[in-house]
């Protein structure tokens, strides 16, 4: 099999698996689940890859939503997909998760179907808006060999090559003393006080940090009456940068910030911090074969500088274990974004199906670009080797 051939072969089977593409797509979306509860969302997606003659092994990394589905076709690559599909509480799928799974598993059948000289595996990754499955899943390993993760994340414009920020959430808990706030206030210990001067703190620090460091948070607990002195308050916060670096020295600031306020109010503090995001970093090679491919189907990306405002996600975290790319593709108006109920309609129409079908093929596209354009695997195990190296300086 030439490059040539693979590439025909694979749009061949993708349009085959079409009606396979809508019907994942729609039970997901008809059923959503928000993270680490995607139980239908999971299952379903197994049986499918078992259906195909995928080995299947769920619940890992000790995650009982997560899965690996893995068939070995060849041994010239290693090609793994991600497949998301946890929804938001109250909107439903309206962030796509849906579609993501659906073109992730055709994307895998197909390769199969084509024949591929690879290992391919369908990961299925929980909790990515809540919870960071793919961090645990990072942690355990489960990426590690892989020449090539992809995936596909519905959007109202079509671009690669975007980073994400690092982040970490984290919870501040005070606690005090309480007392009756009226007749005996001396007495007591006011965990609220210390809470709200953290938060004045902190949005003091704001303008005393790099221009990408983003902190935002939420009084999550204030006590419970008025005539009680508080003896427990709760800040929740993420705090984000373009650097695991830039993010982890704000963190240490605002964590400074609790400790200071606890130190004057008398009050005990506890910091959790909760799963490290990593920021996003994609091969450039697989980026310029998304376009490249993308535009061939005859869809316009456009430059992904232009795009205002950045997120995080985690598979940044995978994007630090083997050559990644998160690339977006439109299935919505300019107007419409996502976490809106008008993106989770048009997440489950019949419009956005047939651009599903659009991204199953350039993710088959590109892995027989992987296997077969002439360098670009050498190239993508270089680049990410000396990305590895310079980071362990």
């Amino acid at each position: 099999m030439d490059w040539q051939e693979a590439r025909q072969r694979v749009l061949a089977e993708a349009d085959k698996l079409k009606d396979e593409i809508t019907g994942l797509s729609r039970y997901i979306w008809e059923n959503p689940e928000i993270g680490y509860e995607e139980v239908k969302a999971s299952s379903r997606v197994a049986e499918v890859m078992e259906q195909y003659g995928f080995e299947v092994v769920r619940g890992v990394a000790g995650l009982p939503t997560a899965l690996r589905a893995e068939w070995k076709g060849g041994d010239v690559a290693a090609i793994g997909f991600l497949a998301e599909y946890d929804a938001l509480p109250g909107l439903g799928h309206a962030c796509g998760h849906n579609l993501i799974a659906a073109m992730s598993v055709a994307a895998a059948l197909t390769c199969k179907a084509a024949g591929l000289p690879a290992t391919v595996t369908l990961f299925g990754t929980p909790a990515e808006e809540s919870g960071g499955g793919k961090v645990a899943m990072t942690d355990a390993g489960l990426f590690d060999g892989l020449d090539a993760a992809l995936m596909i994340h519905p959007s109202s414009y079509s671009t690669c090559g975007r980073t994400s920020l690092a982040m970490r959430p984290f919870k501040l808990k005070f606690c005090g003393k309480p007392a009756h706030a009226s007749g005996r206030p001396e007495q007591g210990i006011n965990a609220l006080e210390a809470a709200v001067q953290t938060y004045v703190a902190i949005n003091g620090l704001r303008q005393h940090l790099p221009t990408d460091v983003r902190i935002h948070g939420v009084f999550s607990n204030g006590g419970q009456a008025p005539n009680i002195v508080p003896e427990y308050a709760e800040l929740y916060y993420y705090v984000r940068a373009l650097t695991l670096a830039t993010m982890e020295d704000a963190y240490t600031k605002a964590v400074n910030c609790a400790r200071a306020a606890a130190l004057s109010t008398g009050a005990r503090v506890e910091v959790e911090p909760m799963l490290t995001y990593r920021e996003r970093v994609e091969s450039p090679q697989l980026v310029e074969a998304y376009v490249r491919n993308l535009r061939e189907l005859g869809v316009s990306t456009i430059d992904p500088n232009t795009i205002r405002g950045v997120g995080s996600t985690d598979a940044g975290n995978v994007s630090h274990a083997a050559p990644t790319i998160h690339a977006y593709l439109k299935i919505a108006p300019d107007e419409v974004k996502g976490h809106t109920h008008s993106f989770a309609d048009i997440a489950g129409s019949a419009q956005a199906q047939e651009m599903a079908l659009i991204g199953v093929k350039t993710l088959v596209l590109i892995a027989a670009d992987v296997l077969f354009a002439p360098g670009m695997l050498e190239g993508m195990r270089a680049e990410f080797r000396a990305r590895k190296e310079a980071a362990a300086r």
